[in-house]
């Protein structure tokens, strides 16, 4: 078994730093548990779970609190033979140096490999990166929980008897990253079928084919504005799709720019025409 003693810390050296709030905290010391453990298990297994309470072999063990800024220490426990086997063959240092450029990487940042052997190993993950950096948005935006209510930042660390390691820091620059959206400067053109509209609105969700995941849509002009022969092709597809069962694929032709998150995730279409 191999204890990694690491520890969450809230408002790490600001002044104005009094108290917290107990669901944020919550959420936040919820998300370092998650982050941690997903990270590592995709490092050390090449995949990516799909819950961390179902990770075989590792798991978060709560340790001592400490005074000042809210902190709470915890070990990152690794208990599965082959985990073990697979940490000591990376390494400590690398293992976390590539924890932390995940982490970065899910919040917009970049973080520089210190290593050969660590950009090696984030050149093997590539087959399972974009799966990886989706996986953990929802931990990240929870350990902003408090950047967003209180303006506190948030360390996430390692810890040796020597010194304290930063895996990452959550603040407001942070903040700004994962909420920031960027359209496309130039539209693509694209066949999709409509499988959910709105006609009050002109908003809905839409299929680029049937084995990708749903993706959001609305039109760049104010619905009142849309001519209603556009607005038809958009109810005339959902309905004639419906009609078709569960394998149609009738698509329309939708001239549209992309709106991609910080980690480049296609989040909506915004819709200029039906062509």
């Amino acid at each position: 078994m191999i204890n990694i003693d690491m520890d969450v810390v809230v408002g790490h050296a600001q002044d104005n730093f009094e108290e917290l709030e107990m669901n944020s905290g919550i959420k936040v010391f919820a998300g370092a548990s998650d982050l941690t453990q997903i990270t590592a298990s995709a490092i050390l297994e090449a995949s990516v779970p799909k819950k961390s309470t179902s990770i075989h072999g590792l798991m978060n063990v709560f340790k001592h609190t400490f005074d000042g800024s809210f902190g709470q220490r915890f070990n990152l426990r690794i208990e599965d033979v082959d985990k073990i086997r697979r940490f000591n063959e990376i390494g400590k240092s690398v293992f976390f140096d590539v924890m932390s450029y995940y982490i970065f990487k899910g919040m917009g940042v970049e973080h520089i490999l210190a290593t050969q052997d660590a950009r090696d190993l984030v050149q093997q993950l590539e087959p399972v990166e974009r799966a990886l950096l989706n996986r953990i948005q929802d931990p990240i935006e929870n350990m902003h929980r408090t950047v967003d209510k209180d303006g506190y930042n948030v360390l996430l660390r390692r810890r040796t008897p020597q010194r304290k390691f930063v895996l990452a820091k959550m603040d407001a620059a942070t903040l700004y990253n994962i909420n920031v959206e960027h359209e496309s400067p130039q539209p693509v053109q694209e066949n999709v079928i409509i499988t959910r509209f709105n006609m009050l609105t002109g908003t809905g969700r839409l299929l680029l084919d049937r084995a990708s995941d749903s993706v959001a849509f609305r039109h760049e002009l104010n619905w009142d504005h849309v001519l209603q022969s556009q607005k038809n092709k958009f109810s005339q597809n959902l309905d004639v799709n419906n009609r078709g069962g569960r394998d149609a694929f009738i698509p329309i032709t939708i001239h549209a720019n992309e709106l991609r998150d910080h980690i480049g995730e296609l989040k909506t279409y915004i819709i200029k025409e039906v062509i």
